[in-house]
């Protein structure tokens, strides 16, 4: 999968945004080490500790249908400067 492709799929998943707080849209891409693809987006909740990023969304819906080896990632959002992972997301030994 190329890069352009990753992040292609990124951006699709960032239209299903849920995040009426801040506005900040975002979606991810995760690439499995077996070449499947997994997407997310972020979702907010009033309590801002509960929000799911987009990373997380797509690193537990690879989880979900039983992936547990990850290439890369891509995290893309609407706004105009980098989006780094949240960190939220680091999972050690998945």
């Amino acid at each position: 999968m190329t890069d352009r492709k990753l992040i292609g799929i990124a951006t699709e998943a960032m239209k299903n945004s849920y995040s009426p707080y801040s506005r900040f849209k975002v979606g991810a891409a995760v690439e499995c080490s077996d070449g499947s693809f997994y997407s997310g987006c972020n979702i907010e909740n009033p309590a801002f500790n509960t929000t799911i990023c987009a990373e997380a969304a797509a690193i537990s819906a690879a989880v979900s249908a039983g992936k547990r080896s990850f290439k890369r990632i891509a995290i893309i959002s609407d706004g105009n400067n980098y989006c780094f992972p949240c960190g939220l997301s680091v999972r050690p030994n998945i």
